[in-house]
């Protein structure tokens, strides 16, 4: 009775792939309290999306039939995973870089290089990270410092060279964001690691084939083929979530070596520090020993209490090493963090009964509901015959693991993102099944993943998962000039910086407006402020307050680019008695550290060097 269940699973994934496209119910993405926002795409985005999704799950057919040799297939799966990722990317912020870098670099969105940012690293503020998890707040409320500890690292080993070299290449993105102004090249260029999310999730392709030829039974380059499609390693790029699947998969891997092999206490304890590493970059992965525990118990029929006992201790002091070498150095304590996190993560209140599903629900269609439904008709099935066929010991301990957590009501939403780590173990256990119901049939589980490729598109085309709290730079504001000038912005050295290109200033009512025309030289690193002097008919100086290019919408000379042109405009307030008469205006750019009073040399054709250039007279009626 199960073996049509490969053609169930598809017809299902696409039945919700249309569902989700019409948003025929918003309970599909949540409610009471959480609900992923329904926003779609437009016509042309969806269509290459799709146009995508056809040409992978083609390619990958075409490649099952060509050759039974896995490297290529794996390479096409990885390769498609980060091709989703950046046209996930580019569909929602029109460019895939600018959308990976805010992503990476905002409190909200990731908020792990934010915090190595804005953690006083020299005055070892990180030893108390519980008070620094306080103050950040955000998504840093809940999350441990192993993260930001990895991109303050980064930042200490990367050249100086290069780190400048990047940051020109991913300053246009945020050049009028004065607070990442203010980072060091280091700061700018460790970014770049959490950019490349995508590469790092896309390897899980690698110990997912290794444990699919070890468990499944079924054609192993089917898994392979399946991850590339999960929409959740495709929508939540660059968050760090995308690169938990391949801390799940290795701690399994060496797990299953430790249980197979000789020395398994050698590869249990390393499945341990593995897991001991995920569970320092975020407590999501905290019932990862759960589902790893209950694997070993069912994998082994002969294992002793015992020699389980032992195993477990020794997976145990792995888990536990890295957190012990943090201590050790000055660090935080584990379990002051875990009651901080807990207290803001049990806090968020959410209705159980409604909740207990949705969670499941959540997970399951950010993971592949055509997986999720071979996967229980798999049990199912093994349930019926249990007395004579060997029971799928992944299979039952992910369906355990997931009840516990729904159960326990510690989940608190999104668990399609907080729980993407158990993402390839439910392509594990589908080809398990799919060994069970279709044996030998590549072309069911073919189809299920060409239903899955119809929900990634729906999921990705329709909700609207991850944003951060940056804008994007704005436009170069429009020059409103009457009058030609000709002025050249220099450093000390006398390189020339931009230059002043055009003028107009007229008085109203107790102010002169100033317009002011500029042009790029070359890109800058340095966001110059600029400043007005007024000088009136009886000698007397009234000076300006600096201000910054752009007015409100504040276009800073770093985001200025060579032969394009910048307006500006500054309200110069004039004194209650002012004289009437002609007016000059001293015009002068600050911010240099290598000038001597800070102020940019100017360069007029026809006269001396000087750091100011006159520009008038404005007449000032009586």
């Amino acid at each position: 009775m199960f073996r049509h269940w490969p053609l169930v699973a598809a017809v299902v994934t696409v039945l919700v792939a249309a569902a989700l496209l019409a948003d025929v119910t918003p309970y599909l993405r949540g409610g009471y309290g959480w609900r992923w926002p329904y926003h779609l795409l437009p016509t042309g985005w969806l269509l290459a999306l799709a146009a995508a999704a056809a040409v992978y799950v083609a390619g990958a057919a075409w490649l099952l039939r060509r050759t039974p040799r896995a490297a290529p297939l794996l390479v096409w799966s990885a390769a498609g995973a980060v091709v989703f990722a950046l046209l996930a990317a580019a569909a929602r912020e029109g460019d895939a870089l600018y959308a990976l870098f805010t992503r990476t670099t905002a409190l909200l969105g990731t908020g792990q290089h934010w915090a190595s940012t804005h953690v006083d690293w020299a005055a070892g503020e990180w030893r108390d990270w519980p008070a620094v998890m306080a103050r950040l707040g955000g998504h840093m409320s809940n999350v441990p410092p192993g993260a930001p500890l990895l991109y303050r690292g980064i930042e200490l080993l990367l050249p100086v060279g290069l780190a400048e070299n990047l940051r020109r290449w991913l300053l246009p993105y945020q050049c009028h964001n004065f607070d990442l102004l203010s980072y060091t090249p280091q700061q700018w260029a460790s970014a770049v690691f959490g950019m490349l999310m995508p590469v790092w999730s896309a390897l899980a392709v690698l110990p997912l084939h290794a444990l699919a030829r070890r468990f499944t039974g079924a054609d192993a380059r089917l898994a392979a083929v399946g991850w590339a499609l999960v929409p959740a390693a495709a929508a939540f790029a660059p968050s760090w979530s995308t690169a938990y699947p391949l801390i799940s998969l290795a701690a399994l891997w060496l797990l299953a070596r430790g249980l197979d092999g000789t020395r398994p206490a050698v590869w249990l304890l390393a499945s341990g520090v593995v897991t001991g590493l995920g569970t320092l970059i975020n407590f999501a992965l905290i019932p990862l020993p759960l589902f790893l525990g209950l694997f070993a118990l069912l994998y082994d029929r002969r294992l002793s209490a015992a020699r389980a006992g032992w195993l477990g201790g020794v997976y145990t002091v792995g888990a536990l090493l890295p957190w012990a070498l943090l201590r050790a150095a000055g660090g935080p304590h584990l379990f002051d963090l875990l009651t901080v996190s807990m207290r803001f993560h049990l806090g968020l209140d959410r209705p159980y009964w409604f909740w207990v599903g949705m969670h499941f629900w959540d997970w399951a269609l950010w993971a592949g509901v055509g997986w999720a439904v071979l996967w229980l008709a798999g049990v199912a099935a093994w349930w019926r015959q249990r007395a004579a066929q060997p029971r799928p010991a992944l299979s039952l301990a992910l369906l355990l693991t997931l009840l516990a957590l729904v159960f326990s009501g510690t989940a608190r939403g999104e668990t399609g993102r907080v729980w993407l780590f158990f993402s390839p173990l439910l392509l594990l256990a589908a080809l398990e099944a799919l060994a069970r119901l279709a044996p030998g049939d590549q072309r069911s589980g073919l189809r299920v993943a060409a239903a899955q490729g119809a929900l990634l598109v729906a999921l990705l085309g329709s909700l609207d998962v991850i944003g951060t709290n940056f804008a994007p730079p704005p436009a170069p504001p429009a020059p409103a000039v009457a009058q030609a000038a000709e002025a050249i912005f220099t450093r000390p050295d006398g390189a020339p910086l931009f230059r002043l290109t055009g003028w107009a200033a007229a008085f109203e009512t107790d102010h002169i407006r100033l317009h002011l025309r500029w042009e790029g030289e070359t890109a800058l690193l340095t966001p110059y402020w600029f400043t007005a002097a007024l000088v009136g008919p009886d000698g007397r100086v009234i000076a300006g307050a600096p201000w910054q290019p752009g007015g409100e919408a504040r276009y800073p000379t770093t985001c200025w680019q060579p032969g394009v042109e910048i307006g500006d405009t500054a309200v110069l307030p004039l004194p209650p008695d002012a004289p009437p008469g002609d007016w000059w205006i001293s015009l002068a750019v600050y911010g240099d550290p290598a000038a001597p009073d800070g102020r940019l040399g100017v360069a007029i054709p026809g006269q001396p060097p000087d750091t100011q250039i006159g520009l008038g007279p404005v007449r000032v009626p009586g």
